[in-house]
């Protein structure tokens, strides 16, 4: 019989906080590949509570926005030296 909790645990895609597991979980990449993104400087922002890194889903949102930006400019860059490559 499943035990009983006092707390009702939100389903990830509910939640308003992530762990950095759950956070990684959610967005398919290692916990290795966080901490090297976050030694980079391109992890999302955390916050701290009661010893707990927390990530909120507006920083995960902004993240992810973040890294769709980066993604278009690399994509770009590589783009214009193909085509000075051409000429």
């Amino acid at each position: 019989m499943p035990r009983k909790t006092k707390h009702r645990i939100p389903r990830d895609d509910a939640a308003d906080v992530f762990t950095v597991p759950d956070f990684c979980r959610r967005h398919r990449i290692s916990v290795s590949t966080y901490y090297n993104l976050k030694r980079a400087g391109e992890a999302p922002r955390e916050m701290s509570v009661a010893n707990r890194i927390l990530i909120t889903k507006e920083s995960a949102a902004a993240w992810r926005r973040e890294r769709e930006v980066a993604g278009d400019a690399r994509r770009k860059a590589r783009w214009d030296v193909e085509q000075r490559a051409e000429a």
